[in-house]
């Protein structure tokens, strides 16, 4: 222990240091730090949450569990992936926002969350930017314009003209108002002028249930979410929000191809932690999560789950958010969308 013997103005100093103003400093300096860099060296040393804040199972659950799963082995203490969903996603948001900013609460989502739901509600009980600190991010493939096959429409222009021959018959489903999916519906009304329905549910699962089964006949989805339906032949795809085709959608064209341009949206999923998280914490979160990026079993999966094998660290993710977030603010503004 130090052996603190001298006092100025109330302050104790070692017995070796002068107490001049430098080396007080000096040592204030070094005190404030010790924190900081001690918590980096320690963390984690108990179980990790990371919170989903859509329902178990969906695309974000898989990639938060991708990750659960790395965090794990790199560190070898538990990594447990939660489900807090409601109200968008915006219900797990808040609670990831509200929590002791330690490293040991987490958040994956996706941009519904952090930057539609800033545009489609008067109010969210946090600030995206300001009370979020990003890690990581990968880039998923867009979304799939998919309808039930006993819609009678092949393509997308065949779906714009049924929907204007037949107003307030045709419905799209979301997983929520404020959601990717629910933007994505409201940008493509405002680009074609079809008379489509908004029916927000509690989650994918049940919207993709009822649409499956006929009761809803169109979704805006992501490609991950909606790829074994449509290769099993239980949707039908009519073309892809991105501005190239996928990958695993190789005969499914571009919106744009299919004759409505300006409805391309490019999403992501990403690892935010509270943002007084300490920067060490998040930057090891950061390091660990791209080392394991490298590993081709990891990467592939990823693919396979409907993303592109292209990520986003730090800040990069920040970056992206902020466009994200002006971007959709102006898409909303534009089509004359209410927030509720």
């Amino acid at each position: 222990m130090m052996n603190l013997v001298s006092y100025t103005n109330g302050c104790a100093y070692p017995a070796h240091m002068h107490p001049n103003r430098r080396s007080f400093l000096t040592m204030l300096a070094a005190i404030a730090a010790a924190p900081l860099a001690g918590a980096a060296e320690v963390y984690p040393d108990r179980t990790i949450r990371i919170i989903n804040p859509f329902p178990s199972g969906s695309p974000v659950d898989v990639i938060g569990r991708l990750v659960a799963d790395r965090l794990e082995k790199a560190w070898r203490q538990p990594v447990l992936v939660e489900s807090k969903s409601g109200a968008g996603g915006t219900v797990g948001a808040n609670f990831v926002a509200k929590a002791p900013a330690d490293g040991y609460t987490l958040l994956v989502t996706t941009a519904s969350t952090m930057a539609t739901a800033p545009a489609l509600y008067k109010s969210l009980p946090y600030d995206p930017i300001r009370d979020f600190a990003p890690i990581w991010a990968v880039k998923s493939s867009g979304q799939v314009i998919v309808v039930n096959p006993t819609l009678p429409v092949q393509n997308l222009r065949g779906l714009v003209d049924y929907a204007k021959a037949h107003p307030g018959q045709i419905s799209y489903a979301s997983s929520g108002f404020g959601t990717v999916q629910h933007l994505a519906g409201e940008l493509f009304i405002f680009r074609t002028g079809a008379p489509l329905v908004h029916v927000p549910y509690r989650g994918g699962a049940p919207a993709t249930n009822d649409l499956l089964g006929g009761h809803i006949q169109v979704m805006f989805d992501a490609i991950g979410n909606t790829l074994a339906n449509i290769n099993a032949g239980r949707l039908r795809a009519l073309a892809v929000l991105r501005a190239r085709r996928a990958a695993v959608l190789p005969e499914v064209p571009t919106a744009a191809e299919a004759g409505v341009p300006g409805v391309e949206l490019n999403g992501w999923v990403g690892l935010f932690a509270p943002a007084q998280t300490p920067p060490e914490v998040i930057n090891k979160l950061s390091a660990t999560v791209a080392a394991a990026m490298a590993d081709k079993d990891l990467r592939e999966r990823l693919i396979a789950a409907g993303n592109d094998p292209d990520f986003l660290i730090g800040p990069a993710l920040g970056d992206r958010l902020k466009q994200d977030k002006d971007a959709i603010a102006a898409v909303v503004k534009a089509a004359g969308i209410q927030p509720e």
